[in-house]
Parts: C-alpha cells; sequence; structure tokens
C-alpha cells in the first residue's frame, strides 16, 4: 500500500470519528481550495451548505445527504471541504468545530434569554 492510499485510509477513518486532522497533518487539499462548509438546511435529500473562506460567507452549494461523512447529515453541522473549482471533491466532518459553534449559540440564546 502506498503512502497515498495509507493516508487516504486514515482520513476516511479520521472522518468517521470527526476528527479534523490525521497525526496531527492537515487535511490534504490535492491543489484545491479548502472550504469551511456548514449545513445550513437539508431539502428533499440534499443537503444547502454555506460554503466560507476565513470566516466569511462566500457561496453555497448542495450534496445529497447520502454523501455526508458520518454524522454530518444534520443543520448546522461543519464540514472541511476540498473544492476543484465548483466542484466538491472531498469534504470531513469536523466534529470539534460543530461542537463549539453549537456551544456558541447556546450561550448567545441564554444571553438573550436572560
Amino acid at each position: 500500500m502506498s503512502l497515498h492510499q495509507r493516508r487516504d485510509v486514515l482520513e476516511t477513518l479520521a472522518a468517521l470519528f470527526g476528527t479534523t486532522s490525521v497525526a496531527g497533518l492537515p487535511f490534504r487539499d490535492d491543489n484545491g481550495d479548502v472550504l469551511t462548509g456548514v449545513v445550513d438546511r437539508i431539502v428533499d435529500d440534499l443537503a444547502v451548505i454555506l460554503l466560507e473562506d476565513d470566516g466569511e460567507l462566500v457561496d453555497q452549494t448542495t450534496l445529497p445527504v447520502e454523501d455526508l461523512p458520518g454524522p454530518a447529515g444534520e443543520e448546522g453541522s461543519v464540514l472541511t471541504l476540498v473544492m476543484d473549482g465548483d466542484e466538491i471533491d472531498r469534504v470531513r466532518y469536523d466534529k470539534p468545530e460543530t461542537k463549539r459553534r453549537r456551544a456558541d449559540a447556546e450561550d448567545r440564546f441564554d444571553e438573550i434569554a436572560d
């Protein structure tokens, strides 16, 4: 098994467990643009994903829910995406960032409710 094949296997396993890197290495971009995506809503088995670059909303795209990794098939899930032009080349569920954003949203709601 080549180094790239082993890394692909490790990245797949990491995606299943919701980690954002493999052995401390960043998600490989394979010469594509790496963006953050947030599942905004699910309509007719398609996830509408808002695309962010450096924290700024830049675009949106769709992906069949069945193509989302692991537990990313719900609204608010944060993804790391490698884009090839307008197409999604690779996607990974970012469990820690999803948890952080959900906790931040709950904190803001609690502040408003007080």
